[in-house]
């Protein structure tokens, strides 16, 4: 698949924090890739961290830990682990593999795999987020899908589970349709948009806008994004985290994209566009990136690539010469065109959603954060003069073969200059640097 725009193998893994022996001090799981267990580690008096000696879900190292989420849905006190399933294309979809896990906690860290509590979920999953959805005082769960396996850009199903007690019920269809097959989701953020104490859920992704869900009385997830004014706000986003970053009593949001030292440029005037669908009719899904030029939409990767996924079309331009001057549609056909999945991105940077009376306006992030992709971000009063500060880290060595890796981050500390502005602070003053691909 060398048309996609970076590989869908490499997302993993995660890391969820708990205090799961009842010490007092916090632990860690951080999931395992494929072939390769996840792991609990344990944190001792002295700030060391050691392994569980127990791991059950070595049993389960076939599958990929796309995403972790420690919380305890039977209000014991013990937190309990949910780990995702989901990875590119080592399994189809529909493998056992991609059946996302529960594991109880029965006191003192010990964990043991459930049988029959989670429904079937076949699909690749990418995150999950924990919160009383249903206002039922126990906590329920959100279920992110990242791509189809093999078919990027579809997105996979995503979840709403209810808590039944006993286990876990699906009811995306009934309690939030909207988020059926919301997009590609890389993250998703527990939140409170109208201050109405019920859990509300923003949800980020690919080729996705910022999606905002608010908790209807505890009767429904519904998509208010068109009202909060992000519904256009489409990027590849990667990350996202809530703060009062101006210290206005309200709450607003602080979001990972790939940012704007990349080969793509995008606009809301002029977006980037991908067309995805069987093209050269063989059975499997092709990737088609296209920009508009001189009045037209062309592909922004070139005939040596483009053939290599369809050879048909070495055929249909014999020369470097009648390539660049074709059209989408010139190449594809028009009815495979309109027959295609279409999807777009207006924005690249990174940046914060400035809560305004109840509208998000979005706003980027200074120039030195948009290095680099921004997949963690981590908010806190750093220098202790009450203003909320941010760290932020990323870059993706795991690109397609004409674009170098993304790699120019090297972790970045944003200070709060007090008013919900930031002033980004050198690692040779900060003393944070997080250079490699950091998740």
């Amino acid at each position: 698949q060398v048309l996609l725009p970076h590989k869908q193998s490499t997302l993993g893994p995660r890391l969820a924090t708990a205090d799961v022996n009842g010490d007092g001090l916090e632990d860690f799981f951080i999931g395992g890739a494929g072939g390769q267990s996840g792991m609990l580690y344990l944190q001792q008096a002295d700030g060391t961290f050691t392994p569980a000696p127990q791991q059950p879900w070595a049993a389960d190292a076939a599958s990929e830990d796309m995403g972790a989420c420690f919380f305890d849905p039977n209000n014991n006190g013990d937190p309990d682990l949910y780990i995702v399933s989901g990875g590119g294309a080592e399994y189809p979809e529909g493998s056992p593999a991609l059946q996302d896990r529960f594991y109880a906690n029965v006191g003192q860290g010990t964990f043991f795999k459930t049988r029959n509590t989670l429904p079937q979920m076949h699909q690749s999953g990418s995150t999950v987020v924990a919160a009383d959805f249903d206002g039922d005082g126990d906590e329920d769960l959100f279920v992110g899908g990242q791509a189809i396996p093999g078919r990027y850009p579809f997105p996979s199903r995503s979840y709403v589970l209810r808590n039944d007690g006993k286990g876990f019920t699906d009811v995306t269809a009934t309690f939030a349709p909207d988020l059926l097959e919301p997009g590609i989701v890389t993250d998703a953020l527990v939140t409170d948009f109208n201050d109405d104490g019920r859990p509300d859920l923003m949800v980020v992704g690919e080729w996705m806008p910022v999606r905002c869900l608010q908790n209807d009385n505890g009767t429904a997830l519904r998509d208010v994004s068109a009202e909060m004014g992000t519904d256009q706000l489409k990027g590849w986003w990667y990350s996202a985290a809530a703060a009062d970053i101006d210290n206005d009593g309200d709450t607003d949001y602080i979001l990972g994209n790939l940012g704007l030292n990349s080969k793509f440029s995008t606009s809301h005037q002029k977006p980037l566009y991908v067309f995805a669908g069987d093209f050269d009719d063989t059975g499997t899904t092709d990737v088609v990136l296209s920009k508009e030029y001189q009045g037209k939409l062309v592909p922004t990767r070139g005939r040596q690539c483009s053939s290599e996924q369809m050879p048909f079309i070495k055929e249909k331009f014999p020369t470097y010469r009648s390539f660049a001057s074709a059209g989408v549609e010139d190449i594809l056909g028009k009815d495979k065109v309109q027959e295609a999945l279409h999807l777009e991105v207006k924005e690249f940077g990174s940046g914060i959603l400035r809560n305004e009376d109840g509208k998000l306006v979005f706003e980027r992030l200074p120039n030195l954060a948009q290095a680099a992709p921004i997949n963690g971000i981590i908010c806190d009063d750093l220098d202790g003069d009450g203003f909320t500060d941010l760290i932020v880290a990323g870059n993706k060595y795991h690109t397609e073969v004409e674009t170098p890796r993304y790699d120019a981050g090297t972790g970045l500390v944003l200070r709060n200059d007090g008013t919900g502005h930031f002033q980004p602070l050198p690692p040779y003053q900060s003393g944070f640097f997080a250079p490699g691909n950091v998740k």
